[in-house]
């Protein structure tokens, strides 16, 4: 009975809920990486580490130094897809997936930027002199939805196609 209420009731808003979830588990994991990663990193595997960063950039560590210009983008994309779960019809399932876990990592992320001046990232990925740049949970979830966004954009260009 509930989740047919939630579902008929609410459509589907039920998407805030994981993306809530997310943001705690992100602020939690940046919490603990806080706690336990000052000291120095932590090696976990041959091509995995826990190494604290600080990043006052966007992705990649671009815009260097523009907390207030990529927290206003925060700002703006979260109400956005604030506003897309909110009318989301019926059946929209992968849409639903993909704007939760943007919102969730720009949400996640735009704490960091007002609380501390920069993105807490910690999880490196390497091989001999490569290095993978440094993120967290809040980065995956942008990039699992934008990869989910981009289905998506590609499956209705190819209905677009065959009609």
């Amino acid at each position: 009975m509930i989740p047919i209420l939630l579902y008929e009731g609410f459509r589907l808003k039920i998407f805030f809920l994981p993306s809530a979830l997310l943001i705690l588990a992100d602020q939690i994991t940046k919490q603990l990486a806080l706690t336990h990663l000052v000291a120095g990193p932590i090696k976990l595997l041959p091509f995995l580490s826990l190494h604290l960063t600080c990043n006052t950039g966007a992705a990649f560590s671009m815009l260097q130094g523009h907390t207030w210009l990529l927290s206003t983008v925060a700002v703006f994309f979260s109400g956005y897809f604030c506003y897309r779960i909110w009318r989301l019809p019926r059946g929209a399932f992968l849409e639903g997936w993909s704007y939760a876990l943007i919102l969730s990592g720009a949400v996640g992320n735009l704490v960091d930027r007002l609380t501390d001046g920069c993105v807490i990232d910690f999880v490196r990925f390497y091989y001999l002199n490569f290095s993978f740049p440094v993120f967290n949970l809040a980065d995956t979830c942008i990039t699992l939805g934008a990869a989910g966004w981009i289905v998506l954009m590609y499956r209705d260009s190819a209905r677009k196609r065959t009609q």
